[in-house]
């Protein structure tokens, strides 16, 4: 029996979120391809996600967003350092040339988002069914689960709250 314990990492990937990001701030209406399914928690590095926020907020208001009000935006908010700061974000700002397909790489980004969530929701399944409670059946579980697996397929995020 071979058992490999190679710690798994959650699946992402970097150079896809900073392919939007480069197109965006390239082409502030590059957001029109992906603004309809790509949130901002769908990026997994949390600068990421401050930038394509402050893209959509901007974008939504009709102001451009360019490298010098992300750089005042991350300033405020702290993150701008812990992305690599003013020089990140030029590399960004160049790189946008290049990027053709926004909307693949935005793709990309969002399934890998889903890809984390379906492994974080298989995690907790299994947790939940170590546990013996009397107040969480073993039905009650697996009524959970085929809710949040549905929610999952639906909408693209598996801690949809209940209504």
């Amino acid at each position: 029996m071979d058992m490999d314990f190679t710690p798994k990492t959650l699946p992402t990937n970097l150079e896809a979120e900073q392919a939007v990001l480069a197109a965006v701030l390239m082409n502030n209406r590059a957001l029109e391809s992906v603004s309809e399914f790509l949130l901002p928690e769908h990026f997994s590095h949390p600068a990421h996600q401050e930038i394509y926020k402050l893209a959509l907020r901007q974008f939504s208001a009709g102001i451009p967003f360019d490298i010098i009000t992300a750089k005042t935006y991350l300033e405020q908010q702290g993150v701008l350092e812990s992305v690599g700061g003013v020089d990140y974000l030029s590399k960004l700002a160049s790189a946008g040339a290049t990027v053709v397909n926004v909307e693949h790489y935005g793709r990309i980004i969002f399934d890998n988002a889903r890809r984390r969530d379906l492994i974080g929701l298989g995690q907790n399944i299994i947790d939940s069914a170590y546990t013996e409670d009397i107040d969480n059946t073993v039905d009650s579980q697996i009524e959970s689960a085929e809710q949040r697996l549905f929610n999952l397929a639906s909408t693209g995020q598996s801690e949809q709250s209940m209504v």
